[in-house]
C-alpha cells in the first residue's frame, strides 16, 4: 500500500476560485475516502495501476510527491484537507496544469534567499515581496536569512493562500495576500524573490520589477531553452546576472531553467555607486577620485604589460596610490585591494561595510565577472 504522512483532522479548506476544477472518478473518490489515518501515517488501500495513475495525478495537483529513497509519499500540511474536499465534492483544482505549481526545493530556496540577503540584508528592515508564494519555501528561507525583513507573500490559489496563513500564523513579519500578482497594489519593495509560472515568466518578472523601488533587488528562477531564449535576452539586456539553475532546484520536477538577479531602474554599477555614497562620510567627490585612481591603475597595468614603464617607477606609483587610499577609506571602514576584472582589466576592488565586494575599474563600480557567466548561460 502507499503511505502518506498524517494530517490535521480539523482543517477545512475550500478550492472555490481556482481557475480549473478536474473531476475525480467514483472509484478514485472511494479509494481516497477509504484512507485510514493512524499514528503518523495515512494508509491508502491497494488499487489497480489505472486507478493509481488517476490518484497520482491528483496527488501531484495538491503537492504530494513520491520519495523514492523513503518509499513513501511526502505531502504539505494541508493535503488532508484537500483529500477530504475532493472526496466530498468530486472535484479538485489542478494546480500543476493551471497554476504551474512546481515548488522550489528547500535547499535551493535557501541559496536564492542568500543571494537576496547579500543584496539587501544590510538594510534595517527591508520590505520583500514573494509574488507566487506557493508552499512558502522561499518565504521561510527569507525569514531565516533576513530575520528582520517584512515579507508580503502573494498567492493566487485560495487553498495555498490559506495554507500559508496557517504556516506563518502569529508571525508579524509575514503578510499573506490572496490575489494575482497582477492585481497586487503594493509598491516600493526593497527586494523580491520569485519562482513564477513558467508559461508567463517574463510577464511576471517584468511586473514584479515595477513593484520594486529604484534600485530594488530581484532574485528568481526563469525557464531556459529554445522556446524561452527571449527571456534570457531580456534579462541580459536588463543587466541581470545569470547562472544555470541546478536540477535539485525544484521539489517535484526537473526542468530547464536559469537563475538571475537584477536591480530595478538602474544597473549594478549605479546601485553600487548609490551604496558607496550612502556610507557616512563618503561624498560624490570621493567617488570621482576613486574612479580616477582605478583608471590610473588600469593604465599603469597596461603600461607594465607593454613594457613602456620602468618597474621601479610603477611600484612607486602603486605605493603612492595605496597610501592615498588608506588615508581616504580607513576612516570609512572600507577596505580595498588592487584587482583584475574580465570586463575592464585592472582596477580597484572595494570591501564595503555591508559585506559587499565591489569593483572599481575603467567603467566604475562593477560586479566581478558579471558578463562572463552570462555569456556562458545564454549560449
Amino acid at each position: 500500500m502507499s503511505v502518506l504522512p498524517l494530517f490535521s483532522l480539523d482543517d477545512s479548506v475550500s478550492s472555490d476560485g481556482s481557475p480549473t476544477r478536474v473531476s475525480l472518478s467514483p472509484e478514485a473518490r472511494a479509494a481516497l475516502g477509504s484512507i485510514s489515518y493512524a499514528s503518523d501515517e495515512a494508509l491508502l488501500p491497494r488499487v489497480s495501476p489505472t486507478l493509481y495513475r488517476e490518484i497520482d495525478d491528483f496527488f501531484d495537483a495538491i503537492g504530494v510527491t513520491w520519495n523514492r529513497k523513503r518509499r513513501r509519499h511526502v505531502a504539505p500540511a494541508d493535503a488532508k484537507a484537500a483529500i477530504v474536499e475532493a472526496v466530498t465534492t468530486g472535484f479538485y483544482a489542478d494546480t500543476i496544469a493551471t497554476l504551474e505549481f512546481f515548488p522550489t526545493g528547500a535547499s535551493y530556496a535557501h541559496e536564492l534567499a542568500q543571494d537576496l540577503a547579500n543584496e539587501i540584508g544590510w538594510m534595517a528592515a527591508p520590505r520583500i515581496l514573494e509574488p507566487s508564494a506557493g508552499d512558502g519555501a522561499m518565504v521561510g528561507a527569507i525569514l531565516e536569512l533576513i530575520p528582520h525583513a517584512q515579507v508580503t507573500a502573494v498567492e493566487v490559489d485560495p487553498r495555498r493562500a490559506k495554507s500559508l496563513l496557517r504556516r506563518f500564523a502569529g508571525d508579524e513579519r509575514v503578510r499573506v495576500v490572496e490575489e494575482s500578482i497582477f492585481s497586487h497594489t503594493g509598491t516600493a519593495y526593497d527586494g523580491a524573490l520569485m519562482n513564477p509560472p513558467f508559461s508567463e515568466a517574463l510577464e511576471h518578472i517584468r511586473h514584479v520589477r515595477l513593484l520594486l523601488r529604484a534600485g530594488g533587488a530581484l532574485v528568481g528562477i526563469a525557464p531556459h531553452g529554445p522556446t524561452n531564449a527571449h527571456i534570457g535576452r531580456w534579462l541580459h539586456q536588463a543587466d541581470a546576472l545569470l547562472w544555470r539553475t541546478p536540477d535539485r532546484a525544484f521539489a517535484t520536477t526537473t526542468v530547464g531553467s536559469l537563475s538571475f538577479r537584477l536591480r530595478n531602474g538602474y544597473t549594478y554599477h549605479q546601485a553600487l555607486l548609490a551604496e558607496l555614497t550612502a556610507v557616512p562620510g563618503a561624498t560624490a567627490a570621493l567617488v570621482d577620485e576613486l574612479e580616477a585612481i582605478s583608471l590610473a591603475l588600469h593604465r599603469l597595468a597596461e603600461d607594465r604589460c607593454n613594457g613602456t614603464t620602468d618597474e621601479d617607477q610603477a611600484e612607486a606609483r602603486i605605493l603612492q596610490h595605496r597610501t592615498v587610499l588608506e588615508a581616504w577609506l580607513a576612516p570609512l571602514s572600507i577596505g580595498f585591494e588592487f584587482a583584475w576584472d574580465p570586463r575592464a582589466g585592472h582596477g580597484l576592488r572595494l570591501h564595503m561595510p555591508s559585506g559587499h565586494t565591489n569593483d572599481f575599474a575603467q567603467t566604475g563600480i562593477i560586479v566581478p565577472c558579471a558578463y562572463e557567466p552570462t555569456r556562458d548561460v545564454l549560449n
